[in-house]
């Protein structure tokens, strides 16, 4: 009669093959086959993922997400799903005005009549600004001038300074007869201001000047310089 099968050997194979299956699950990534993987951090990235986030280095494809970054090629958000809060104020605004009187016109060179300092906001590194100015003189002149008898012109400009350069607009001229003639100069322009930090000074200016010879102080002459600054992060 045939010796029949040892069961006990079936059973220890299948025990063993079961265990052995156990371990290749449990060794296995949860995240197989799902076109991701957890990084160092407790992140995620796609397996395409080639930059670093820790270093700040955004990469150039796939994505990449933790508690306090995230990468992605493109983000679309549903209308009204970042609320205002989430903004952190965005845009921050500010006024200047300026003036001055009595003063004299100098003849073909600018003089600054008067300047205000207005301060860039913390966390705001880019302005524009949008300003105006203008210049009002008397003429006591009698003699030389345009005409000989004392006629001239006057200019006026408005100019934003930062560290770096200055922008100002261009100056137009209002005539200006003699013998107590009097007249104003007016001049507006936008300016973009860049490279901006929070603390810097943007300082705003009026200036002017006349054209053939200088006029005496009076103490009605008048001068003023406005702006709106937009700052942007």
């Amino acid at each position: 009669m045939a010796r029949q099968p040892d069961d006990g050997i079936s059973l220890r194979r299948e025990i063993n093959e079961l265990k052995a299956a156990v371990r290749r699950l449990t060794s296995r990534s949860s995240f197989s086959g799902m076109g991701m993987r957890p990084d160092a951090k407790g992140g995620l990235m796609s397996n395409d993922f080639d930059g670093d986030l820790a270093a700040g280095n955004a990469g150039t494809r796939g994505w990449a997400l933790n508690s306090f970054r995230a990468a992605f090629g493109e983000l679309i958000l549903r209308p009204g799903s970042v609320g205002n809060d989430s903004l952190t104020s965005p845009v921050d605004g500010k006024v200047g005005n300026v003036s001055a009187s009595g003063f004299a016109l100098a003849a073909g060179s600018f003089a600054e009549l008067a300047f205000q300092l207005i301060t860039v906001p913390p966390g705001f590194t880019q302005a524009l600004v949008s300003a105006g100015a203008s210049v009002f003189s008397y003429n006591p002149n009698t003699t030389a001038g345009n005409n000989g008898q004392g006629g001239d012109a006057i200019y006026c400009a408005v100019q934003v300074s930062v560290t770096g350069g200055a922008q100002a607009s261009h100056p137009n001229p209002a005539p200006l007869s003699g013998s107590g003639g009097f007249t104003t100069a007016t001049s507006g322009a936008g300016f973009s201001l860049a490279g901006l930090t929070g603390g810097d000074t943007i300082r705003l200016s009026v200036l002017g000047c006349s054209a053939y010879q200088g006029l005496a102080a009076n103490p009605d002459n008048y001068a003023n310089a406005y702006a709106t600054v937009t700052f942007l992060r």
